[in-house]
């Protein structure tokens, strides 16, 4: 009989090289470097969201839309990245891995787990960007 278990490509077990490291996708419209990180050439997030933190521990995510910043103005997408860097940056000794997708209007970020912080992240960054909208999770129902 065929297992039912999926296995994730084996870089998503790897533990996470650097922590407090923000990645947001390059783009031509952005200053090079933000102050709360660096822009990186996008890749599949496979390969690129750490699942452990460096000493092992499991991470928590969460993602949250931004519907329609791609079809805005670079100082408007600027102005969303920086006001998103400072809530990820007051929670620097937490957040591990951030990216935010410019072509799809979504952030996504890893957390070291904390009850409760993967709605108090997302909540400090909706009072910053009232438009954004945190994706709720996919749960199947046992039949």
């Amino acid at each position: 009989m065929k297992s039912s278990k999926r296995t994730l490509p084996a870089s998503r077990d790897k533990p996470c090289a650097q922590a407090g490291t923000f990645l947001v996708p390059a783009s031509a419209a952005l200053p090079a470097a933000l102050s709360w990180g660096r822009l990186e050439a996008d890749g599949p997030l496979w390969q690129r969201v750490p699942s452990r933190d460096e000493y092992g521990h499991l991470l928590a995510d969460f993602r949250m839309i931004f519907p329609g910043l791609r079809r805005h103005s670079s100082e408007r997408q600027l102005r969303t990245l920086r006001l998103v860097g400072g809530v990820l940056q007051r929670y620097q000794n937490w957040v591990v891995f951030a990216d935010l997708n410019l072509r799809m209007n979504l952030l996504w970020v890893s957390i070291r787990a904390r009850p409760g912080l993967t709605v108090e992240i997302p909540a400090a960054i909706l009072e910053e960007v009232p438009e954004a909208r945190l994706l709720a999770p996919y749960w199947r129902r046992q039949r």
